[in-house]
């Protein structure tokens, strides 16, 4: 499991004041100011005096409209299994306004409400000025913010999800980029109301509307520079060339953004989450979004960050593989089979701190039986633990103590780490191969690749066989012009927390 991020708050953390090597660190740690403006809470009550004022209605099957803030009508797409309800997805939407596939949530008993953009036709993208309607510089009553699109927007997830809560089972919650950013703040909104408590699990996926203040200033240096303020693509870059337009009201428009900060909203979420994060992204800026996952008020022990190399992009083959993994990854989250934890598992192993005499193939009395067989298996490949993974001897050595294909390469080997720093794994001498020779230059780079994934070095034992550490082999050969294969990243790695 990955551990809350720290970093660096405000602006002085952006992308430009650490650029180069150091840029996934930077962007994947950074933390917002979490500095609430004036109007804030007085704007959120009006928002929910709205919401008690038009009940939402449980959703019914094939439903292509429901009632969304206001009693207003809101597109929308309501997918309901044949069989038994076990949970309830609700699906924010995003610019793309596309309806989802969603059959194999379905096919594991999960109802899907997905929902459209207000004033957008099904499948109808929105203009760059979409978010704009209502903004207003410096709101000085609740009720005028309310009247923006963008809070109105974020109240149609919150009527969906309290109409989903009326159907009695679990219910999750899911958002990408706009989408994203309205999820949370409409969790967060309706945090403390009744029927919330049944909103179990959230996937996040480049979260957007994170950080207006470093946005803002980011905008700010690039207009200083001859650029524009809305340079960024997408909604986000839509309301800054918005308010760039009026370069007088400025102040008062970003107070205005504020309102509809993710960011601000995040802390008041306490749900398992799992959210997918990119290191470099064109649409919403990899420390805006990651500001949003950090500031999440779930324990470490509840969040897990799934990062690709490039957002709102497939990119290269292997980065495509990624956003393809991070899918299968979201369906053993919500799967109401299980909890999140056993849902993780396979992708990020098991918590640190588990019991070594635990067995590998689920809990019982063959732990210590089993334990005696992987320790004979470990000494029979002849590798030191640091030198073993993505090696021909660990192939071997998975293949021998497992059948076919569980548990996972990842859970294996956390074992095996589980065992050692118990005392139970003995010393095999020297390790086979040795780290490349790199400069310090790229040491410090891959160090601060490291931190960005995990939080700090110590955490290092998380990274084999997982999809974090493929994004560090990619994004460390990248960036110091190398072509290092996994083994040889992985040694470097293991020298580093010496």
């Amino acid at each position: 499991m990955h551990e809350r991020s720290r970093g660096e708050s405000g602006v002085a953390s952006g992308p430009e004041a650490d650029a180069g090597q150091g840029l996934a660190a930077v962007a994947l740690s950074h933390v917002a100011d979490m500095a609430l403006p004036d109007i804030y809470n007085r704007a959120w009550s009006e928002w929910r005096d709205v919401l008690e004022d038009h009940p939402a209605e449980p959703p019914v099957a094939g439903a292509r409209v429901l009632a969304g803030f206001g009693g207003e009508s809101v597109p929308c797409k309501v997918d309901l299994p044949g069989g038994t309800l076990c949970a309830v997805l609700v699906w924010a939407p995003d610019a793309d306004n596309q309806w989802r596939d969603v059959r194999a949530l379905v096919e594991r008993g999960i109802g899907v409400v997905q929902l459209g953009l207000r004033g957008c036709n099904a499948g109808e993208r929105p203009n760059r000025d979409w978010a704009c309607e209502g903004l207003r510089e410096g709101f000085d009553r609740g009720e005028d913010a309310v009247a923006w699109r963008l809070m109105r927007a974020t109240g149609d997830v919150a009527s969906a999800l309290q109409g989903a809560a009326g159907l009695g089972v679990p219910v999750h919650a899911r958002g990408q980029s706009l989408g994203g950013g309205l999820m949370v703040l409409a969790l967060a909104g309706l945090s403390g109301m009744p029927g919330m408590s049944r909103v179990e699990r959230l996937v996040l996926e480049l979260p957007g509307l994170g950080d207006w203040k470093w946005r803002w200033a980011q905008a700010a240096k690039a207009s200083l520079r001859g650029g524009t303020a809305g340079a960024a693509e997408g909604v986000g870059g839509g309301l800054l060339e918005y308010a760039g337009r009026f370069p007088a009201r400025r102040t008062q428009l970003y107070n205005s953004l504020r309102l509809v900060d993710a960011a601000l909203a995040a802390p008041k979420l306490h749900l398992a989450t799992l959210c997918k994060l990119a290191v470099s992204d064109p649409v919403v800026p990899a420390p805006a979004a990651a500001a949003v996952f950090n500031a999440i008020g779930a324990d470490t022990g509840h969040k897990w960050r799934f990062v690709v190399p490039m957002g709102h992009s497939n990119g290269d083959l292997a980065s495509a593989r990624r956003h393809a993994e991070f899918e299968k990854c979201s369906l053993d989250f919500l799967d109401p089979s299980h909890s999140p934890q056993a849902g993780m598992r396979r992708w990020f192993g098991a918590p640190d701190g588990d019991a070594p005499e635990s067995t590998l193939f689920g809990e019982g009395a063959g732990a210590a039986t089993e334990t005696a067989s992987l320790i004979a298996a470990y000494e029979a490949a002849g590798r030191t633990l640091d030198d073993l993974p993505y090696t021909a001897e660990f192939d071997a050595f998975y293949e021998s103590v497992t059948e076919g294909g569980s548990p996972s390469r990842h859970e294996v080997l956390h074992r095996l780490q589980a065992l050692r720093k118990a005392g139970k794994l003995p010393r095999l001498g020297r390790a086979v191969s040795r780290p490349p020779a790199i400069s310090d230059e790229d040491e410090a780079a891959l160090a601060e690749l490291v931190v960005g994934a995990l939080g700090k070095l110590s955490l290092r034992d998380r990274l084999p066989y997982s999809p974090e550490f493929d994004a560090i082999v990619d994004g460390f050969n990248s960036a110091a012009g190398l072509a290092l294969g996994p083994h040889d990243v992985w040694r470097l790695v293991a020298k580093l927390a010496k």
